[in-house]
């Protein structure tokens, strides 16, 4: 049998955004983005807003 292409304990795919303010927008803005990558890829998806790129 050949194995997954997947660590059976892979760490969650982090998404920051810079250009909102607050996780509750940036989580409307993408959170259907969000759902539907977890379920294409099997993975965790964690959302966070950044205030600035520095």
């Amino acid at each position: 049998m050949i194995g997954s292409a997947l660590p059976a304990f892979a760490e969650p795919v982090k998404f920051a955004v810079t250009d909102m303010e607050g996780l509750e927008a940036l989580q409307q803005e993408f959170g259907a983005f969000q759902t539907a990558l977890e379920e294409a890829t099997g993975l965790d998806v964690e959302l966070f807003p950044v205030s600035s790129r520095t």
